[in-house]
């Protein structure tokens, strides 16, 4: 997929069309997170208040611009729970369908800075695509990925993948539905 200069990359408000929200799971959303020289932590994301604690965090105070230190924050958010219909048959609910709010949505969509292409991605269904963009500015120098795999057999073992890896600070946030 060519990526126009001209085009903002970034996940915004327009793009919340292409998921719903507040699905049920069986699990809650977790984030793994190493920055600077601490070391590597999961946190269990089960409440407001741990939303509150992540994504207060200073590392979100603008990372589009400049990123304040090196190391990763993966952010895993499980599959909603299957639901069954009126012949007993399971349906896993796609990608696109959060476990989350969508005002918790828009907090994520602030502040991790991800690429927009996740949206076509999580659209092909059962088709594995992935993109690359690399962005080379006056101030920024960063790249983007976006992954997806499709399954032919079910739809409980298809993932998607979208993260943005600062190449100064040598930050990578990600966003991950499993």
């Amino acid at each position: 997929m060519d990526w126009h200069a001209f085009i903002n990359p970034f996940l915004s408000e327009e793009d919340d069309e292409h998921f719903t929200f507040d699905y049920e799971s069986n699990d809650h959303c977790q984030a793994l997170v190493q920055l600077g020289q601490n070391a590597f932590k999961k946190i269990d994301l089960d409440g407001v208040a741990r939303w509150d604690e992540l994504l207060q965090h200073p590392i979100f105070g603008n990372t589009t611009v400049s990123p304040l230190q090196s190391g990763f924050i993966v952010l895993l958010l499980p599959r909603p729970k299957p639901v069954l219909d009126g012949k007993e048959t399971l349906y896993y609910k796609n990608l696109s369908n959060l476990p989350i709010a969508e005002e918790t949505w828009a907090r994520i969509r602030e502040s991790f800075p991800l690429h927009k292409a996740i949206c076509k991605t999580l659209e092909n269904g059962a088709k594995s695509s992935s993109t690359y963009l690399h962005i080379q500015g006056d101030s920024k120098c960063y790249d983007m990925y976006t992954a997806s795999m499709g399954s032919a057999v079910d739809d409980k073992t298809n993932l998607a993948i979208s993260s943005t890896h600062f190449t100064e600070t040598k930050l990578t946030v990600a966003k991950h539905n499993i």
